[in-house]
């Protein structure tokens, strides 16, 4: 792509590194010809690489007509004798063109996929999140199920741990990205956690007392339990802490006669 440089047509020759061939388009390719593979030797013995376009030198205009030679479609070859300003001995004419690589980033595979917890029969939605310019995609479900699209859908009909793989290429090379995907019905159907829990949710984990119970769980975003405090015989109060050090802050409910008996025992122990 030109790095912003823009209506330059007619002010310089654009020098470029295909060969010099005056009969070369006759035979070439009519879409995207790539230049002769040897250049044809001029006047002075030599070969040189193409001119086209020409410059603000060329173009005379006799008896008040343009001689055309300043159009976008002109070649010439790289020799002295078209880009030399003869009555200078350097060239004030001829130009060239800087560009890049639209895709010179490193082509890296990448992909999403939703739910993150499937189901059986529950349709799986893919996502490509591959970086680098990628212009082909294959995927493998892990089920023999395969699929040339971009962000394709895909159904799992049972349970179990499936290798998803996406292979991208591009002008940067190939690329293969994997992920394990876990369908499990019994996980789908679930009623602690989050229920809509997507591969873009962030990961975290909740603490929680349930009333009337003297237990305290620590969840992770699939309703799994990561750890259970059970030592307490009281009812949880109105909030639980996790500590940095990992213990447990969790005040409780005492009901006034069970103060009652704590304080007699407090007495009892002073």
């Amino acid at each position: 792509m030109p790095l912003v440089f823009f209506d330059m047509a007619g002010n310089v020759w654009q020098f470029v590194y295909d060969w010099y061939d005056a009969g070369y388009y006759s035979v070439s390719p009519s879409d995207y010809p790539t230049g002769p593979s040897v250049g044809q030797v001029q006047s002075d013995g030599k070969a040189y690489r193409g001119m086209r376009g020409g410059s603000w030198y060329n173009g005379d205009i006799e008896a008040g007509v343009n001689d055309g030679h300043s159009r976008v479609s002109n070649r010439c070859p790289a020799s002295p004798t078209y880009f030399a300003v003869p009555q200078l001995a350097y060239s004030s004419n001829v130009g060239f063109r800087l560009v890049r690589n639209a895709n010179s980033t490193t082509l890296s595979a990448g992909f999403t996929y939703t739910p993150s917890s499937p189901a059986s029969a529950q349709t799986v939605a893919f996502a490509d999140a591959s970086s680098g310019g990628a212009s082909t995609w294959s995927w493998n479900f892990g089920d023999s199920a395969t699929s040339p699209l971009e962000s394709p859908t895909h159904t799992y009909s049972t349970d179990g741990i499936y290798t998803a793989t996406l292979t991208v290429t591009g002008a940067g090379g190939t690329s293969v990205s994997s992920q394990s995907v876990i369908v499990n019905t019994a996980v789908t159907t679930r009623t602690v956690g989050l229920m809509l829990n997507t591969s873009n949710t962030y990961p975290g984990y909740t603490l929680f007392s349930p009333k009337q119970n003297a237990m305290t769980y620590l969840i992770d975003n699939e309703g799994r339990i990561v750890h259970e405090w059970t030592a307490s015989k009281y009812s949880p109060g109105q909030s639980s802490y996790l500590l940095e050090n990992g213990h447990l802050l969790r005040p409780v409910l005492i009901s006034r006669s069970r103060r009652r008996q704590i304080q007699v025992e407090a007495r009892a122990e002073e």
